[in-house]
């Protein structure tokens, strides 16, 4: 896997930032100034193989355990994560 630059998030508003958590991972000390939480929508086997449990001491973090498939369901998650985000742009981070 190719590593990501830290350019490789598109930016929703001031606040949000969409992009691949391996560019997260790939550059946590730049990232720090421009992420206060992180939504991350994967399987379990993906969170352990990435070693995202780090995450949780280094930001706000949402996992969600879900499949990319598009048979699943992303509507039942969106209320835990509008809730989580909506805290974060509160809080400002």
């Amino acid at each position: 896997m190719a590593t990501r630059t830290i350019n490789d998030y598109d930016k929703i508003s001031d606040e949000i930032y969409l992009g691949a958590v391996e560019a997260l991972l790939d550059h946590k000390n730049e990232m720090k100034e421009r992420v206060g939480s992180v939504v991350t929508l994967l399987t379990t086997s993906e969170f352990n193989s990435l070693k995202l449990g780090t995450l949780k001491k280094e930001f706000k973090h949402l996992w969600i355990e879900i499949d990319d498939m598009p048979s699943c369901d992303l509507v039942q998650h969106f209320k835990k994560a509008f809730k989580f985000i909506d805290k974060g742009l509160k809080k400002g981070a």
